[in-house]
């Protein structure tokens, strides 16, 4: 049997000793869940946010962890009360995407924690939870399954990797096959037309890693702002957080900024994500010309998953999100769901039922009036 001790968050004592053993000893090892992720979040967001730090043990044994935290979010002038799992929540600023969540746990606890967190958070007052980036199988999946509600709602997205133990002998380029093989190579030959001879290099010093982390942050916001958007980086808040990951990550060689150039012209950067030989590309950067022809991020994942091939990296992760150049580079995909549970009380029967109301409301003002006939 699993016991939890709860404990209040105070952010100013950082992430607890337990944590990253329990990392290293749980069934999942994603960056998102480390120490490294956990404590910077806290750094940036915490002060938004109550919460608790909660760990079951089996004797004296810690077999599993997470940190639950807790924010009134106002939805149409509703105040809801709303949980959280690890450094995920909703701030008052823009916050990263976390995805492969789930609560840290030793192989063989899975139900008996899902059981006891159930029952602790009926214990607790709130309106809803958010469960986000976690896969059909985790722990969090289990707890959704045991909570009464109201509704839940999903939002299942495909990540796309490729899958580098499986590929064939020889280049990552030279096995793909039909049109997306031959438009990759077709692309790569015109980049080396114009620009000269192909590089990839990995920044080597953290300065070095600051540098180029700074130059892919000005080109993924320049290219989303040409689209109308603000891009990941237009937030202080996150490009703060993503200062204090790296120079966290960069002493655990668990994150690698990434340069493609053509002779003297940068092409592109990649932010990358690197643990148990598998690397997780979290975002990216990429100079685009008036040459409609050329593509300089499906050039830059190319070289990339050829230079880690040669590293001996099993999996080579995009992420959450469809995309075509995603299909082009990527054979296989999982699902990652983004839920919602609402809790099952009047309170919220109400107001989603007011939610509802409103939404067909909307749909039939919406509803253009048909034409009157004419002879």
């Amino acid at each position: 049997m699993v016991a939890a001790t709860v404990v209040p968050l105070v952010a100013k004592e950082g992430v607890p000793h337990w944590w990253g053993p329990l990392f290293q000893r749980s069934r999942t090892r994603s960056v998102f869940l480390s120490e490294a992720w956990m404590q910077s979040w806290l750094d940036v967001y915490a002060h938004d946010f109550s919460g608790w730090w909660i760990r079951w043990q089996d004797g004296d044994t810690i077999v599993a962890g997470c940190l639950l935290l807790r924010r009134v979010v106002w939805k149409q002038f509703i105040p809801l009360r709303t949980l959280y799992i690890n450094a995920t929540g909703e701030a008052s600023e823009r916050t990263p995407l976390a995805e492969f969540n789930d609560i840290l746990c030793r192989p063989g606890y899975e139900q008996a924690v899902a059981i006891d967190f159930s029952a602790l958070l009926g214990t607790m007052s709130w309106d809803r939870l958010l469960l986000s980036g976690h896969e059909h199988n985790a722990v969090v999946s289990a707890i959704i399954a045991k909570l009464p509600a109201t509704a839940v709602e999903v939002d299942s997205r495909p990540a796309w990797y490729v899958d580098i133990a499986a590929l064939p002998t020889g280049r990552f380029d030279a096995s793909l096959a039909g049109k997306v093989g031959s438009h990759i190579r077709r692309n790569t030959r015109l980049f080396e037309k114009q620009f000269g001879d192909l590089g990839l290099v990995t920044a080597t010093s953290l300065d070095e890693a600051m540098h180029y982390f700074r130059d892919l942050s000005v080109l993924h916001n320049a290219r989303w702002r040409s689209k109308g958007q603000d891009g990941s980086f237009s937030s202080n808040s996150v490009v703060r957080f993503h200062e204090c990951l790296i120079r966290r990550l960069w002493p655990e060689q668990a994150v690698d900024m990434v340069r493609v150039s053509g002779g003297l012209q940068v092409i592109g950067y990649l932010y990358n994500f690197t643990s148990e030989n598998k690397v997780c590309v979290f975002q990216t950067g990429f100079v685009y010309g008036s040459d409609t022809r050329l593509s300089p991020g499906l050039l830059t994942h190319t070289m990339s998953i050829e230079h880690y091939r040669q590293r001996g990296f099993r999996e080579y992760d995009l992420l959450a999100g469809d995309a075509p150049y995603k299909r082009a580079l990527a054979g296989c995909n999982r699902a990652l769901h983004w839920t919602v549970v609402y809790r099952d009380t009047l309170w919220m029967r109400l107001v989603l039922a007011l939610r509802a109301l409103k939404s067909r409301l909307a749909k039939h003002r919406r509803t253009p009036e048909a034409p009157e006939a004419t002879s």
